[in-house]
């Protein structure tokens, strides 16, 4: 079965078979390059290193995973219970 071109909004749109998705390692939510040529498109999955700083950014988690309330951090000593919550950083 060939895919076929369908209307999205005001682009268009493809459906890439699981078995050619597997191939190009290829997964819901990569950022991909699409070029043309002669022709044909060209579909390149773009590695983590091509991401810019703000599109790495969005991929954290604000809460929950990474939270204060998720690490058990053990008993405050020493100077940094004083200096952690107000700001202050001895030197």
């Amino acid at each position: 079965m060939a895919p076929r071109i369908q209307k999205w909004g005001n682009s268009l749109a493809v459906r890439i078979p699981k078995e050619c998705a597997d191939e190009a390692c290829l997964v819901a939510g990569n950022i991909v390059e699409i070029n043309s040529s002669h022709g044909q498109l060209i579909i390149k999955r773009l590695s983590e290193e091509n991401l810019s700083f703000n599109e790495m950014l969005e991929q954290i988690p604000i809460e929950g995973m990474y939270g204060r309330e998720n690490i058990e951090w053990g008993p405050d000593v020493g100077e940094e219970k004083r200096w952690m919550w107000d700001g202050h950083v001895p030197l």
